[in-house]
């Protein structure tokens, strides 16, 4: 089994937290996802970490329960919407001596995912949707 770190898993954790107020809390939550992946980079035996790569509702999730639930490595569940962030938790596992692998979600019709995005129970804007879809792309295109 994986070690998953998921900030929309610590969203539910943090106090006041309703799905409908999801993007109020995101920057608290993915605070929290990156110190417990520091964390877990430093602890856990693994020697493998998976960053999934993908805008919001693309199905990474989804990607991570079906294709993923029986791996032993770490797996951060985000977005890399940025290739700072993704820079960053590149060299924290370089200097962690694991083997970090990348899995992109792209989801085949932005169409689809936008709705489910919208029907999604935790709301976030339109442009978080576009602005993260267009950042992991971006950020794929970086690492590669």
């Amino acid at each position: 089994m994986p070690l998953v770190i998921s900030a929309d898993e610590i969203k539910k954790k943090l106090p006041n937290y309703s799905p409908e107020k999801a993007e109020f809390f995101h920057r608290e939550s993915a605070r929290l996802a990156d110190k417990n992946f520091e964390k877990a980079l430093k602890e856990n035996p693994f020697k493998e970490v998976i960053l999934l790569c993908g805008g919001t509702a693309s199905g990474k999730t989804e990607f991570l329960v079906t294709q993923l639930n029986r791996k032993h490595c770490i797996i951060l569940d985000a977005t890399l919407s940025t290739e700072e962030g993704a820079g960053i938790k590149l060299k924290k596992i370089l200097k962690a001596k694991k083997k970090p692998i990348i899995y992109a979600v792209i989801p085949d019709d932005l169409k689809r995912a936008f709705i489910a995005f919208l029907n999604r129970d935790r709301k976030f804007s339109d442009a978080h949707f576009y602005m993260t879809h267009a950042g992991s792309r971006r950020t794929l295109l970086w690492v590669t």
